[in-house]
């Protein structure tokens, strides 16, 4: 149903003539999109920018990927298979993301936990076959597209491939084919998504027309040949009907005087020959008792189920105050000082429920969750209503709070509540855009905006849920970028074990400082750690780390643990940074054995004299102290600091193997350590040949990936190479 209403117009004058095309032009695109499959390089597929041009929901169906640009799942048992796959697409210039399926297990998890463009399977793969493939695909309802690579062209495994459900089958050789295909699917999985969005937003703006007639103060009515085919129920209010039922099909002119017919038969007429655009009329109306009223017509060319049709608003003095929205006023937040987070809460209800509520419970639905909100709000937060449907809230800062824990129980609230009767029961929900305020350079009406297209973002799904913005650092370096990753909480401690080769006591765990980036990853943090200068300011990142480490310990059940904390620079030549720290793990009461601190060989040799001023305060409270990235450069220097142990450079580690192998070099650090009573690290064990040479030369611990690489949590089994 498509229609248009002069009263409307203000929210959307085109939306009728928009999404129609919307509609053809992503059909026509799905379309092209499926019979590439059957005709390889037949079809090119081209959209201009004008093809999706809609408002509300609309605008979330624009496309998301790029054709340079694959997820890729890669189901073979040989690493080199799936190296020789990614090294083909990414000689033709496209950007990778691939995992080789390791198990039918991996398979099924893959298809479940992750969206992918693509799967490859191979002819001479004897654990992943076409029907385990086709299989695992249908049971996980998975979208994406199989592609099979056959040793030799074969029409009977062609048949076969393609009813398990594959797309395409090719030889492993043909590889331009592959790319093109590739494309060809990434782009019809593009086509057939907007299809299908495309579908919903039809229906969910014929709902909202639907709605919108159903909920205006206007009272609107359809005719065609002079008959009502529809009205709304303030049409039918307005003239004393019970419901608009009582209308359809009734004469228009039988509503109107009969000493105003001759002035609006020829009016009508011109209407449904197209003749007239739109045009008002004054004039006493027959009410449904036989009272008459004088009522102003405004008449104007429409449509009704894709039929010509006039419409016709009844004009009269109505008194509605559903129809009264409060004006949000801009300065109530600008006032707002300090820092925080704020919250953009709205509700998610489409259109289609909105119609299924009525607009009674709808009100009822409105009040229930704003009443929802401000009991749940802790006293010291600010609740301020917006146009009555959505809600900005403010925290500060002194109030202490976790902003996604609250997102995440309110959504959790609103999920629990229902609201309507029987077949108009619904349960609502909400979305909530998460912005701080006042850290970063991010001022509150900066945090309202993105606050607000977080929600808007998040609204799309038409479910509960939480988006937080997150300020892009990734190009930042030095202080101010350290000070936006505090203020924004990007820090992240991983823990590395570091493995006794015998006889270990102490489970020992290096602590790796990670940042989250942009795209919401953690990336080890050295690249920022690097651009950092020694300002006393950026110290606020060894207290940070220490901070999360001795709460981390006081809350662990094994007192076992040791912690290995680098310092940067900064800490080094901070004065006021022992006392700080002295004072800190006083009022923590661990033992001071379980904190091990080190710094860089490097920071030790440039600022010596701080060095080793610190390392004798450490010392004497108890703290082992640990160089990295030593080597025998240094001998003099690890004499003087007298360290208890070494952190021996990762470059040591490589030139244990291989024909330049030099195992004479890490063995001399081994002697020197022994020397001066400390013991040896060596570092980047990242393969079994690694290990095995490392443990025939002595030395005291090994770390590297090959052994664990740097978790969230500290639990791995000391037990087991010692």
């Amino acid at each position: 149903m498509v229609r248009s209403v002069n009263t409307l117009k203000n929210i959307d004058n085109s939306v009728d003539s928009t999404v129609n095309n919307t509609i053809d032009n992503t059909k026509n695109s799905d379309v092209n999109g499926d019979s590439s499959n059957n005709n390889a390089g037949n079809f090119t597929i081209e959209k201009s920018s004008e093809e999706i041009q809609i408002d509300f929901e609309v605008k979330s169906i624009q496309p998301t990927t790029e054709n340079n640009i694959i997820h890729l799942l890669i189901a073979h048992e040989d690493p080199s298979e799936a190296n020789k796959i990614k090294n083909i697409y990414k000689n033709s210039g496209w950007i990778v993301n691939a995992h080789r399926i390791t198990s039918v297990e991996d398979l099924d998890e893959s298809l479940t936990n992750k969206r992918w463009n693509i799967l490859l399977a191979f002819g001479h793969s004897k654990l992943y076959l076409p029907a385990v493939i086709g299989n695992a695909i249908k049971k996980n309802n998975a979208q994406l597209r199989a592609i099979y690579l056959d040793e030799e062209y074969s029409s009977t495994n062609a048949l076969q491939i393609f009813r398990c459900g594959f797309c395409d089958y090719l030889t492993s050789q043909e590889h331009d084919r592959l790319l093109h295909v590739t494309k060809r699917e990434i782009q019809a999985q593009e086509d057939h998504r907007i299809a299908i969005a495309s579908q919903s937003v039809m229906e969910e703006t014929n709902a909202r027309s639907q709605l919108l007639m159903d909920s205006t103060a206007d009272a609107v009515a359809y005719i065609i040949d002079g008959m009502i085919v529809h009205s709304n129920s303030s049409f039918s209010k307005q003239l004393n009907f019970s419901s608009p039922d009582e209308l359809d099909c009734l004469p228009f002119i039988d509503l109107v005087s009969t000493d105003d017919h001759k002035t609006l038969k020829p009016l009508l007429r011109k209407y449904q020959l197209g003749e007239q655009q739109e045009s008002s009329i004054t004039l006493d109306i027959v009410k449904a008792d036989t009272e008459t009223m004088q009522a102003e017509l405004l008449l104007a060319m429409a449509s009704f189920e894709d039929e010509a049709c006039t419409q016709i608003i009844l004009r009269s003095a109505i008194n509605d105050e559903n129809t009264h929205q409060s004006d949000f006023d801009l300065e109530v937040i600008q006032n707002l000082e300090g820092k925080g987070s704020l919250f953009f809460a709205s509700i998610t209800s489409n259109a289609v429920q909105r119609k299924k509520l009525g607009l009674h419970n709808h009100l009822r639905l409105i009040k229930e969750i704003g009443d929802l909100l401000r009991d749940f709000i802790p006293t010291e937060a600010k609740i301020i209503d917006y146009l009555k449907e959505s809600w900005i809230i403010v925290i500060p800062n002194s109030h202490a709070h976790e902003p996604v824990e609250l997102a995440t129980e309110l959504c959790q609230r609103v999920n629990s509540a229902t609201i309507g009767d029987g077949e108009q029961c619904i349960t609502p929900s909400i979305a909530v855009g998460i912005s701080k305020y006042g850290v970063a350079g991010i001022t509150i009406e900066n945090a309202l905006d993105q606050a607000f297209k977080a929600s808007a973002e998040k609204q799309m799904d038409g479910k509960s849920g939480y988006k937080v913005f997150s300020p892009k650092i990734d190009n930042a370096e030095g202080a101010e970028a350290l000070r936006s990753a505090l203020e924004l909480n990007r820090f992240r401690i991983k823990y590395q074990p570091i493995i006794a080769l015998q006889n270990q006591s102490k489970h020992t765990y290096d602590t790796v400082l990670y940042i989250e980036n942009d795209a919401g990853s953690d990336d080890i943090a050295d690249d920022l750690l690097a651009s950092l200068g020694i300002e006393k300011t950026n110290a606020e990142l060894d207290r940070w780390m220490i901070n999360e480490i001795i709460n981390t310990l006081s809350t662990s059940d094994n007192k076992n643990i040791q912690l290995n904390i680098p310092l940067t620079a900064s800490a080094i030549m901070d004065d006021s940074f022992y006392s700080w720290l002295t004072t800190r793990i006083n009022n923590s009461e661990i033992n001071s054995a379980s904190l091990i601190f080190s710094m860089t060989i490097s920071d030790a040799t440039d600022y010596e004299k701080n060095a080793l001023s610190l390392i004798k305060k450490l010392k004497e409270a108890g703290h082992p102290i640990c160089l990295t990235n030593a080597n025998a450069d240094y001998i003099d220097l690890i004499q003087k600091l007298m360290p208890d142990t070494l952190k021996l450079t990762a470059q040591l580690t490589e030139k244990m193997n291989g024909e330049d192998a030099e195992p004479e070099l890490i063995k001399s650090m081994i002697t020197l350590a022994k020397e001066n009573n400390a013991t040896c690290i060596a570092t980047d064990v990242n393969s079994a040949g690694d290990l095995a040479q490392l443990w025939q030369t002595g030395i005291g611990f090994v770390q590297g990936n090959y052994l664990q690489a740097p978790q969230d949590n500290m639990d791995y089994d000391f037990s087991d190479i010692g």
